[in-house]
């Protein structure tokens, strides 16, 4: 939902997850994910 999926070059703009993330409330506090390689799939 609202993921651009039209125009050109539009398999180049960012998209999706682009900030930091972060997990809260673990045992050992906030846990920073941001270095992990993100990507997402649409189904058909």
């Amino acid at each position: 939902v609202g993921l651009p999926n039209v125009g050109p070059h539009f398999e180049t703009w960012n998209a999706g997850i682009l900030g930091p993330v972060t997990l809260s409330g673990l045992n050992d506090g906030k846990r920073d994910i941001s270095h992990q390689q993100w990507t997402y799939q649409v189904g058909v």
